[in-house]
Parts: structure tokens; sequence; C-alpha cells
């Protein structure tokens, strides 16, 4: 079960720690779910050298991606059998041209649909041409950024448009979802 905690306090480290720490209080298979921002690195690196396992998530560019891997390359430490803690990372994906995006999970769907109908995915060429990734480097900064390796600094992670446009409404729907079980408490505070 991945867990990730209140979207408003993910500026500050200790906050992510101490609320990764306790949600792996619930049960063995929880998994800690961190935001690739420098807060959430640094909270990557830290429970990574404790064992605890990761899903690097709201990474929209390349060098996020990047500098997840190396954190918690860096920081994992391996159990008494030898073994590393398990770390995903989840690269939240836009797609050009195109008016949806459709992600499913590989375990129970893609793999099922792959057995009954055949392959899913094309493993054996590029998804889109080079002319094509050529042109959007030129036409769109952002995408230049995020394709480009060392596109972004992490100090710039939290504040990369795609980024912030995606945190922002996680954010709200946090709020809202607060609200609704504030109303349905009968107007008591909830603790997140």
């Amino acid at each position: 079960m991945s867990v990730q905690g209140d979207p408003t306090a993910e500026d500050d480290p200790r906050d992510i720690v101490s609320s990764m720490r306790a949600a792996r209080q619930l049960g063995p298979n929880v998994i800690a779910k961190i935001p690739v921002t420098v807060a959430g690195l640094e909270a990557i690196g830290t429970l990574a050298a404790e064992g605890v396992p990761i899903i690097a998530t709201e990474i929209m560019a390349v060098s996020q991606a990047m500098a997840a891997v190396d954190t918690w390359s860096r920081a994992a430490a391996r159990d008494r059998a030898g073994r590393l803690p398990p770390f995903s990372i989840t690269h939240i994906t836009g797609m050009v041209g195109l008016d949806r995006d459709v992600t499913i999970n590989w375990a129970g769907t893609a793999d099922e649909l792959e057995r009954r109908d055949g392959p899913v995915v094309d493993r054996g060429t590029d998804c889109e041409p080079r002319e094509t990734v050529a042109k959007l480097r030129d036409l769109l900064p952002d995408f230049r950024r995020a394709w480009d390796e060392g596109g972004l600094a992490p100090a710039e992670f939290a504040e990369f448009g795609p980024v912030a446009l995606f945190r922002g409404r996680f954010v709200d729907g946090w709020r809202k979802l607060l609200d609704i079980v504030r109303q349905r408490r009968g107007g008591k505070e909830t603790d997140p």
C-alpha cells in the first residue's frame, strides 16, 4: 500500500520523514510515496538509509528521475540478507498533441491485456520520431527542460510548471477532501 503524506507539508523533509515513519507502523506492506523536490530528495535519502521502500513521485523531467535514483543509490542500506529496499519511480507523462493520457498498472491490467490481445507496448522502437522530438524541443522550452538530462536543477523541481500545476491540483483535492471529512464530522477539525 503506497502512502503519501500531507501535500501542504511537502516542503519540509522532516515532516515527510516523520509521516512516512508513522505510516510504516500500519504494516509491513506500506511503501512511502515521496515527491521528487529538494525536500523530497532529502527525505528519500533518510528513509532509504533506513531500508524503507520508496516510490519517488511527481516526476515530470528526466533530471528529476536521475536525481531520485542517484539519491536512493547513495543512501539505500542493505538489510541483513543483503537485499536493498524496493524503489520505484513514477514518471507522470503528458502527450503533446493528444486529447488524453492513459496510465495503467502493469500487474493485473496491462499484463492481462497483453496475454489476451498481444503486445501492449512496442519495446523495439522509439515512441516518437526524432524529428518530432527536435521540433518540440525548439518550440516548447519546458519540454526541452523536461527532456534533457540536466534540464532542471533540483532547486527548480518544485516550481517547474508541470510539477507546480500537478501539485496545485493535488493540494486542492486534499483540501476539498478535508472539508468533506470536517462536514461529516459535524464541523470538527480533521487531523491529516
